[in-house]
């Protein structure tokens, strides 16, 4: 009887390390290479800005880079807008206000924020978004930005924005452009032009 307490206990002891194993595997998840369908875990702890967790199912380091701190809410409007300059130094971060938030990739930390002013150059325009601007693939401190019909550079060492193009010869009175995409050689943008909300 005396072995087969021992042989109990030794499976008890190998079933709470597996059990542990499994935990912490299932709390930091893994790489997944396949392309298999994993079920969402559950939400991780809100963080403040500068924090990192890891994805319980992908093993993804995650860095929060705004909290309630910065402003009441941020977004990436649509997917193709990139929220990183050319050399992953900058992020755009745009919303209740529109921010520039140092980064560095390699030590996936945050630097200095600055807000990002509305243009003077646009007198009549509301530019109550950057939602669309879009870092120069050219140089990591332009960021690219448009208001009412005119396209716009910002100098983030300056702090200045310039005007690199005017439509307003070309569109009608009243129009404005929206929904910027812009080439990676900054030579070619796309918009749409509206009209009084149309």
């Amino acid at each position: 009887m005396h072995n087969a307490q021992i042989l109990a206990f030794i499976a008890i002891v190998l079933l709470i390390c597996s059990s542990i194993a499994h935990a912490q595997t299932a709390v930091t998840g893994s790489i997944k290479t396949d392309k298999g369908v994993y079920l969402p875990g559950a939400a991780p702890t809100l963080l403040k800005a500068g924090d990192k967790t890891v994805d319980p199912i992908f093993g993804t380091e995650i860095l929060r880079a705004s909290d309630a701190s910065d402003g009441g809410w941020f977004q990436t409007a649509y997917s193709y807008w990139p929220t990183f300059n050319k050399d992953n130094t900058k992020i755009l971060l745009t919303g209740s206000q529109n921010l520039i938030r140092d980064f560095n990739p390699v030590t996936f930390t945050l630097g200095a924020k600055t807000p990002l002013p509305a243009p003077t150059l646009c007198a009549g325009y509301n530019y109550s978004t950057a939602e669309d601007a879009i870092f120069s693939q050219l140089d990591a401190n332009i960021l690219l930005t448009h208001c009412g019909t005119l396209f716009l550079a910002y100098d983030l060492t300056q702090q200045k924005f310039s005007t690199i193009g005017d439509l307003t010869a070309r569109l009608p009175a009243g129009a404005y452009l929206a929904q910027q995409s812009i080439s990676d050689s900054d030579s070619v943008t796309t918009d749409y032009s509206s009209r009084n909300g149309r």
